[in-house]
Protein backbone atom coordinates (compact mmCIF):
# COMPACT_ATOMS: atom_id res chain seq x y z
CA UNK A 1 0.00 0.00 0.00
CA UNK A 2 1.13 3.33 -1.06
CA UNK A 3 0.78 6.72 0.70
CA UNK A 4 0.28 9.84 -0.98
CA UNK A 5 0.61 13.16 1.02
CA UNK A 6 -0.48 16.74 -0.22
CA UNK A 7 -2.21 20.22 0.64
CA UNK A 8 -4.76 22.20 -0.87
CA UNK A 9 -5.24 25.73 -0.96
CA UNK A 10 -7.96 26.78 1.49
CA UNK A 11 -10.60 28.06 -0.84
CA UNK A 12 -14.06 26.33 -0.68
CA UNK A 13 -14.25 26.26 -4.80
CA UNK A 14 -11.33 24.28 -5.17
CA UNK A 15 -11.00 21.98 -2.22
CA UNK A 16 -14.26 20.69 -3.83
CA UNK A 17 -13.15 20.35 -7.16
CA UNK A 18 -9.99 19.01 -6.49
CA UNK A 19 -11.12 16.21 -3.87
CA UNK A 20 -13.20 15.46 -6.68
CA UNK A 21 -11.32 15.26 -9.30
CA UNK A 22 -8.64 13.45 -7.34
CA UNK A 23 -11.53 11.17 -6.32
CA UNK A 24 -11.69 10.23 -9.71
CA UNK A 25 -7.98 8.23 -9.53
CA UNK A 26 -3.01 17.62 -11.56
CA UNK A 27 19.57 44.87 -16.59
CA UNK A 28 16.27 46.28 -15.93
CA UNK A 29 14.95 49.16 -14.18
CA UNK A 30 13.29 48.18 -10.98
CA UNK A 31 9.82 49.66 -10.83
CA UNK A 32 8.54 48.02 -7.84
CA UNK A 33 8.07 51.77 -6.38
CA UNK A 34 6.32 53.06 -9.79
CA UNK A 35 3.28 54.96 -8.34
CA UNK A 36 2.80 56.99 -11.24
CA UNK A 37 -0.14 55.94 -13.89
CA UNK A 38 -1.54 56.87 -16.86
CA UNK A 39 -5.00 57.05 -17.38
CA UNK A 40 -7.03 55.84 -20.24
CA UNK A 41 -8.41 59.41 -20.71
CA UNK A 42 -4.85 59.88 -21.96
CA UNK A 43 -4.14 57.08 -24.23
CA UNK A 44 -4.02 57.67 -28.03
CA UNK A 45 -3.24 55.85 -31.12
CA UNK A 46 0.07 55.62 -32.11
CA UNK A 47 1.76 55.73 -28.50
CA UNK A 48 4.51 52.94 -28.13
CA UNK A 49 4.99 51.57 -24.62
CA UNK A 50 7.20 49.56 -23.28
CA UNK A 51 6.28 46.28 -21.77
CA UNK A 52 7.87 43.66 -19.31
CA UNK A 53 8.02 39.70 -19.12
CA UNK A 54 10.28 36.73 -18.67
CA UNK A 55 10.50 34.63 -21.76
CA UNK A 56 12.94 32.34 -20.50
CA UNK A 57 14.26 31.56 -16.79
CA UNK A 58 13.90 34.54 -14.82
CA UNK A 59 15.31 37.28 -16.06
CA UNK A 60 12.55 39.75 -16.76
CA UNK A 61 12.90 41.34 -20.65
CA UNK A 62 11.19 44.24 -22.35
CA UNK A 63 9.07 44.29 -25.32
CA UNK A 64 7.29 46.91 -27.67
CA UNK A 65 3.69 47.96 -27.59
CA UNK A 66 2.09 50.14 -30.08
CA UNK A 67 -1.36 51.30 -28.94
CA UNK A 68 -3.98 50.26 -31.67
CA UNK A 69 -7.15 52.36 -29.56
CA UNK A 70 -9.23 52.47 -26.79
CA UNK A 71 -12.13 49.96 -26.58
CA UNK A 72 -14.79 51.01 -23.87
CA UNK A 73 -17.64 48.52 -22.92
CA UNK A 74 -20.01 51.45 -22.39
CA UNK A 75 -22.76 49.02 -21.42
CA UNK A 76 -22.90 46.70 -18.47
CA UNK A 77 -19.35 46.80 -16.66
CA UNK A 78 -18.13 50.05 -18.08
CA UNK A 79 -14.90 48.47 -18.55
CA UNK A 80 -12.00 49.54 -20.80
CA UNK A 81 -9.01 47.51 -22.89
CA UNK A 82 -6.41 49.43 -24.18
CA UNK A 83 -5.62 47.74 -27.70
CA UNK A 84 -1.83 47.34 -28.72
CA UNK A 85 0.23 45.21 -31.11
CA UNK A 86 3.42 43.78 -29.39
CA UNK A 87 6.40 43.61 -31.04
CA UNK A 88 10.02 42.38 -29.41
CA UNK A 89 11.58 38.92 -28.29
CA UNK A 90 10.23 35.93 -29.53
CA UNK A 91 6.47 37.53 -30.20
CA UNK A 92 6.55 37.55 -34.23
CA UNK A 93 6.93 33.89 -34.05
CA UNK A 94 4.81 33.08 -31.30
CA UNK A 95 1.74 35.95 -31.04
CA UNK A 96 0.59 36.53 -27.82
CA UNK A 97 2.15 34.02 -25.37
CA UNK A 98 0.14 32.07 -22.77
CA UNK A 99 1.54 33.11 -19.45
CA UNK A 100 1.94 36.67 -20.59
CA UNK A 101 -1.12 37.53 -18.39
CA UNK A 102 -0.11 40.32 -16.19
CA UNK A 103 2.75 41.88 -17.95
CA UNK A 104 2.92 45.62 -17.33
CA UNK A 105 3.25 48.24 -20.11
CA UNK A 106 4.46 51.40 -19.45
CA UNK A 107 4.31 54.65 -21.49
CA UNK A 108 7.36 57.12 -20.86
CA UNK A 109 7.78 55.48 -17.32
CA UNK A 110 3.81 55.63 -16.23
CA UNK A 111 2.08 52.09 -15.58
CA UNK A 112 -0.74 52.11 -17.77
CA UNK A 113 -1.86 48.76 -17.42
CA UNK A 114 -1.64 44.45 -18.02
CA UNK A 115 -1.30 42.43 -21.11
CA UNK A 116 -4.04 40.28 -20.10
CA UNK A 117 -6.24 39.42 -23.33
CA UNK A 118 -5.62 38.03 -26.66
CA UNK A 119 -7.54 37.13 -30.16
CA UNK A 120 -7.49 33.41 -29.27
CA UNK A 121 -5.61 30.85 -31.68
CA UNK A 122 -4.24 31.08 -35.35
CA UNK A 123 -4.02 34.85 -34.89
CA UNK A 124 -1.57 36.16 -37.39
CA UNK A 125 -0.43 39.21 -35.37
CA UNK A 126 0.09 39.25 -31.60
CA UNK A 127 -2.59 41.53 -30.77
CA UNK A 128 -3.56 41.92 -27.20
CA UNK A 129 -5.87 43.63 -24.85
CA UNK A 130 -4.07 45.54 -22.26
CA UNK A 131 -6.58 45.88 -18.63
CA UNK A 132 -6.52 49.05 -17.43
CA UNK A 133 -3.99 49.60 -13.73
CA UNK A 134 -6.42 51.82 -12.86
CA UNK A 135 -9.03 48.88 -12.65
CA UNK A 136 -6.99 46.54 -11.56
CA UNK A 137 -6.17 48.12 -8.25
CA UNK A 138 -9.78 49.59 -7.94
CA UNK A 139 -11.51 45.78 -8.20
CA UNK A 140 -9.21 44.52 -5.68
CA UNK A 141 -9.72 45.95 -2.67
CA UNK A 142 -8.69 44.77 1.03
CA UNK A 143 -9.70 42.74 2.96
CA UNK A 144 -13.07 41.46 2.22
CA UNK A 145 -14.45 39.04 3.97
CA UNK A 146 -15.82 35.48 1.36
CA UNK A 147 -19.36 34.91 0.80
CA UNK A 148 -20.48 31.65 0.75
CA UNK A 149 -19.30 29.96 -1.93
CA UNK A 150 -21.09 28.16 -4.95
CA UNK A 151 -21.37 24.75 -5.02
CA UNK A 152 -19.66 22.22 -7.74
CA UNK A 153 -21.38 19.27 -8.22
CA UNK A 154 -20.24 16.24 -10.56
CA UNK A 155 -21.68 13.07 -11.60
CA UNK A 156 -20.13 9.57 -10.77
CA UNK A 157 -18.02 8.07 -11.93
CA UNK A 158 -16.19 11.23 -12.93
CA UNK A 159 -15.14 11.96 -16.69
CA UNK A 160 -14.06 14.52 -19.12
CA UNK A 161 -17.54 15.09 -19.99
CA UNK A 162 -18.57 15.50 -16.65
CA UNK A 163 -15.97 17.24 -15.35
CA UNK A 164 -16.19 20.02 -18.17
CA UNK A 165 -20.07 20.25 -17.75
CA UNK A 166 -19.48 20.72 -14.11
CA UNK A 167 -16.34 23.77 -14.43
CA UNK A 168 -18.52 25.26 -17.11
CA UNK A 169 -21.62 25.75 -15.06
CA UNK A 170 -19.73 26.40 -11.89
CA UNK A 171 -16.57 28.18 -12.90
CA UNK A 172 -17.09 30.25 -16.52
CA UNK A 173 -15.12 33.03 -16.87
CA UNK A 174 -13.46 32.38 -20.08
CA UNK A 175 -15.99 34.97 -21.60
CA UNK A 176 -14.99 37.75 -24.11
CA UNK A 177 -14.58 40.94 -22.82
CA UNK A 178 -18.34 41.73 -24.39
CA UNK A 179 -20.70 39.47 -25.93
CA UNK A 180 -21.95 42.01 -28.20
CA UNK A 181 -20.55 43.98 -30.82
CA UNK A 182 -23.19 47.23 -30.00
CA UNK A 183 -21.94 46.98 -26.40
CA UNK A 184 -18.66 48.50 -27.17
CA UNK A 185 -17.31 51.63 -28.40
CA UNK A 186 -14.16 51.71 -30.28
CA UNK A 187 -12.03 54.87 -29.94
CA UNK A 188 -9.01 55.68 -32.16
CA UNK A 189 -9.24 51.87 -33.69
CA UNK A 190 -6.39 51.79 -36.12
CA UNK A 191 -7.04 47.76 -36.13
CA UNK A 192 -9.25 47.23 -39.00
CA UNK A 193 -11.61 45.33 -36.37
CA UNK A 194 -14.51 48.27 -35.60
CA UNK A 195 -16.27 47.61 -32.59
CA UNK A 196 -16.68 43.72 -32.82
CA UNK A 197 -13.02 43.15 -31.30
CA UNK A 198 -14.18 43.45 -28.28
CA UNK A 199 -16.53 40.16 -28.84
CA UNK A 200 -13.18 38.34 -29.87
CA UNK A 201 -10.91 39.35 -27.20
CA UNK A 202 -10.42 36.60 -24.48
CA UNK A 203 -8.25 35.98 -21.49
CA UNK A 204 -5.01 35.35 -22.45
CA UNK A 205 -4.44 31.14 -21.28
CA UNK A 206 -2.80 30.24 -18.15
CA UNK A 207 -0.29 28.10 -18.45
CA UNK A 208 -1.39 24.96 -15.62
CA UNK A 209 1.38 23.19 -13.66
CA UNK A 210 0.85 19.29 -13.24
CA UNK A 211 2.93 16.73 -11.61
CA UNK A 212 2.02 13.60 -10.21
CA UNK A 213 -0.73 12.70 -12.00
CA UNK A 214 -0.68 9.42 -14.55
CA UNK A 215 -2.02 8.32 -17.66
CA UNK A 216 -5.91 8.05 -17.71
CA UNK A 217 -6.78 10.64 -15.06
CA UNK A 218 -3.71 13.39 -16.72
CA UNK A 219 -5.81 13.28 -19.45
CA UNK A 220 -9.42 13.94 -17.97
CA UNK A 221 -8.15 16.90 -15.93
CA UNK A 222 -6.32 18.12 -19.41
CA UNK A 223 -9.40 18.08 -20.96
CA UNK A 224 -11.47 19.80 -18.08
CA UNK A 225 -9.02 22.27 -17.53
CA UNK A 226 -7.76 23.18 -20.77
CA UNK A 227 -11.86 24.38 -21.66
CA UNK A 228 -11.53 26.36 -19.02
CA UNK A 229 -9.08 28.51 -20.55
CA UNK A 230 -5.89 26.75 -19.15
CA UNK A 231 -2.59 25.02 -21.27
CA UNK A 232 -1.81 21.98 -19.14
CA UNK A 233 1.63 21.20 -18.87
CA UNK A 234 3.98 18.57 -17.33
CA UNK A 235 6.56 20.41 -15.62
CA UNK A 236 7.63 19.39 -12.49
CA UNK A 237 8.44 21.51 -9.23
CA UNK A 238 11.14 23.42 -9.33
CA UNK A 239 11.50 25.26 -5.78
CA UNK A 240 14.72 24.75 -4.20
CA UNK A 241 16.11 23.72 -7.55
CA UNK A 242 19.03 25.39 -8.33
CA UNK A 243 18.50 26.52 -11.58
CA UNK A 244 16.20 29.33 -10.16
CA UNK A 245 18.55 31.93 -9.67
CA UNK A 246 15.66 35.47 -9.03
CA UNK A 247 17.38 38.44 -9.69
CA UNK A 248 16.14 39.70 -6.31
CA UNK A 249 12.85 40.78 -4.63
CA UNK A 250 9.60 40.10 -6.71
CA UNK A 251 9.48 42.97 -9.10
CA UNK A 252 6.96 44.17 -12.08
CA UNK A 253 7.16 41.65 -15.02
CA UNK A 254 8.26 38.64 -12.84
CA UNK A 255 6.85 34.83 -13.50
CA UNK A 256 4.44 34.40 -10.63
CA UNK A 257 2.60 31.94 -9.85
CA UNK A 258 -0.72 30.34 -7.83
CA UNK A 259 -0.52 27.17 -6.25
CA UNK A 260 -3.75 24.93 -5.89
CA UNK A 261 -2.35 21.75 -4.79
CA UNK A 262 0.71 20.73 -3.66
CA UNK A 263 2.57 17.38 -2.40
CA UNK A 264 3.49 14.09 -4.24
CA UNK A 265 0.51 15.74 -6.42
CA UNK A 266 0.62 19.61 -7.73
CA UNK A 267 -2.12 22.04 -9.59
CA UNK A 268 -0.93 25.80 -10.11
CA UNK A 269 -0.96 28.55 -12.64
CA UNK A 270 1.70 31.03 -13.94
CA UNK A 271 1.39 34.15 -15.07
CA UNK A 272 2.99 37.33 -14.61
CA UNK A 273 3.48 40.31 -11.73
CA UNK A 274 1.90 43.92 -12.88
CA UNK A 275 2.46 46.34 -10.15
CA UNK A 276 3.56 46.29 -6.06
CA UNK A 277 2.52 48.52 -4.12
CA UNK A 278 4.32 47.88 -0.72
CA UNK A 279 3.37 44.80 0.13
CA UNK A 280 0.28 44.40 -2.25
CA UNK A 281 0.42 42.39 -5.69
CA UNK A 282 -1.21 42.70 -8.28
CA UNK A 283 -1.09 40.03 -11.58
CA UNK A 284 -2.82 38.48 -14.39
CA UNK A 285 -5.27 41.63 -15.32
CA UNK A 286 -7.96 38.76 -15.52
CA UNK A 287 -9.27 36.74 -13.34
CA UNK A 288 -8.03 33.52 -12.39
CA UNK A 289 -11.81 31.86 -11.68
CA UNK A 290 -13.50 35.29 -10.73
CA UNK A 291 -13.80 33.86 -6.70
CA UNK A 292 -13.60 36.75 -5.24
CA UNK A 293 -12.22 36.79 -1.44
CA UNK A 294 -10.21 33.78 -1.60
CA UNK A 295 -6.69 32.36 -0.11
CA UNK A 296 -4.05 30.81 -2.56
CA UNK A 297 -0.21 30.24 -1.91
CA UNK A 298 1.51 32.83 -3.89
CA UNK A 299 4.26 31.58 -5.31
CA UNK A 300 7.79 32.22 -7.05
CA UNK A 301 8.06 30.68 -10.66
CA UNK A 302 10.60 29.86 -13.47
CA UNK A 303 10.28 29.36 -16.93
CA UNK A 304 11.65 26.87 -19.06
CA UNK A 305 11.02 27.88 -22.43
CA UNK A 306 8.53 29.67 -24.54
CA UNK A 307 6.71 27.11 -26.50
CA UNK A 308 5.80 27.98 -30.04
CA UNK A 309 2.42 26.98 -31.86
CA UNK A 310 0.26 28.22 -34.65
CA UNK A 311 -2.61 26.87 -32.05
CA UNK A 312 -1.63 28.75 -29.07
CA UNK A 313 1.47 29.42 -27.93
CA UNK A 314 2.84 28.98 -24.15
CA UNK A 315 5.54 29.37 -21.59
CA UNK A 316 6.67 26.28 -20.02
CA UNK A 317 7.11 26.75 -16.70
CA UNK A 318 6.69 26.07 -13.27
CA UNK A 319 5.87 27.27 -9.50
CA UNK A 320 8.88 27.57 -6.79
CA UNK A 321 8.64 28.55 -2.88
CA UNK A 322 5.41 30.63 -1.74
CA UNK A 323 6.46 34.16 -1.04
CA UNK A 324 3.09 35.15 0.00
CA UNK A 325 -1.19 34.82 -0.27
CA UNK A 326 -3.33 35.84 -3.12
CA UNK A 327 -6.66 37.51 -1.55
CA UNK A 328 -8.91 38.57 -4.74
CA UNK A 329 -9.27 36.84 -8.09
CA UNK A 330 -11.89 38.90 -9.79
CA UNK A 331 -12.64 40.11 -13.07
CA UNK A 332 -9.80 42.43 -13.84
CA UNK A 333 -7.18 41.40 -11.42
CA UNK A 334 -5.80 38.34 -9.08
CA UNK A 335 -4.11 40.41 -5.91
CA UNK A 336 -2.63 39.55 -3.01
CA UNK A 337 -0.05 40.37 -0.20
CA UNK A 338 3.69 39.15 0.13
CA UNK A 339 4.82 37.64 3.56
CA UNK A 340 3.60 34.13 4.61
CA UNK A 341 1.54 31.88 2.81
CA UNK A 342 -2.17 30.79 3.80
CA UNK A 343 -3.63 27.97 5.87
CA UNK A 344 -3.68 24.55 3.90
CA UNK A 345 -5.88 21.50 4.38
CA UNK A 346 -3.67 18.55 4.62
CA UNK A 347 -4.93 15.48 2.37
CA UNK A 348 -3.68 11.77 3.01
CA UNK A 349 -5.11 9.28 0.32
CA UNK A 350 -3.95 5.59 0.92
CA UNK A 351 -4.52 3.32 -2.06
Amino acid sequence: MSRRRFRLAVTALWGSAAALCLSGASGLVDVRAQSTVMPVSEIRTGMVGVGRTVFTGTRVEEFRAHILGVAENIIGTKRSLILAKLEGGPLANTGVIAGMSGSPVYIDGRLIGAVSYSLGSFSKEPIAGITPIEEMTAETPFPVARAAAARLQVDFPATQETLVAAFRKALAWNRPFADRADDVRLLGGSTGFGSEVGTMLRPIATPLVMSGFEGDMADMLNGAFRDQGFVPSAAGAAAGHGEMPYEGPLKPGDAVGVLFVNGDLQLGGTGTVTHIDGDRVYAFGHPMYNLGPTAFPMTRAYVYTVLPSLYSSSKLSTTGEVIGTFLQDRPTAIAGRLGPGPELIPVTLNL
